[in-house]
């Protein structure tokens, strides 16, 4: 799929608010579209990484956040 900014901010945008309501499991399919729309969202990767570590999966938590990282060093 194609790079789209306005569509994979606004699922970023979307996941944030429902993790701050903690609807975790949404908030992750959120983050997950905001990446599927583009790959290269380093802040969509971190929040998924937050995310997976509030639903108790480490080892996905570390692997998105690797990937954050990997996209956006500093």
């Amino acid at each position: 799929m194609e790079s789209n900014s306005k569509y994979h901010q606004a699922w970023n945008n979307r996941g944030l608010i429902l993790s701050e309501w903690k609807r975790f499991e949404e908030a992750l399919t959120c983050f997950d579209k905001a990446i599927e729309f583009n790959l290269g969202d380093h802040k969509a990767w971190y929040n998924r990484g937050v995310t997976l570590g509030h639903l108790g999966r480490e080892s996905e938590e570390l692997a998105s956040l690797d990937t954050a990282l990997s996209i956006q060093p500093d």
